[in-house]
């Protein structure tokens, strides 16, 4: 006979799962490596080689977090020493996106988001997937 398996409880399921800073930092962990391998390891702002994702809008702000224009390569200069080189990130970021850009990152920071576990998971996925296609074709 077969047994069946007990139902846990909601307050059972919430405590078993990752709490939802813990499912960001484990987004960034992925999304960075994305980045990364998108900008070849080469930092955005001054051309050196890069191993940081650095936000252009600072990341506290969930909206702009995990925006992929909104984060760059950046090497430990760039986006540690120099709090982002946000003059000539903003620069390159007009560049490449075209006038309306730094407009449009902060238009979106103002605007409140708050991520579920099911998205943020879905993200963790994703940019996993996305970073080895990345990889495969270099």
């Amino acid at each position: 006979m077969k047994s069946k398996k007990p139902r846990l409880s909601s307050i059972e399921k919430a405590k078993n799962r990752p709490s939802i800073l813990d499912l960001k930092k484990s987004v960034w962990t992925e999304f960075t490596l994305f980045i990364k391998a998108r900008d070849n390891n080469i930092c955005f702002t001054c051309g050196k080689p890069g191993n940081q994702g650095g936000h252009y809008i600072s990341s506290k702000y969930n909206n702009t977090l995990f925006d992929e224009r909104n984060v760059n390569c950046q090497c430990v200069h760039c986006n540690i020493f120099l709090k982002g080189n946000l003059s000539i990130y903003a620069i390159k970021l007009i560049e490449k996106y075209g006038a309306g850009i730094l407009q449009e990152l902060h238009e979106a920071h103002k605007i409140g988001k708050k991520f579920s576990h099911y998205e943020l998971i879905g993200m963790r996925a994703y940019y996993k997937q996305e970073t080895k296609k990345l990889k495969e074709d270099l």
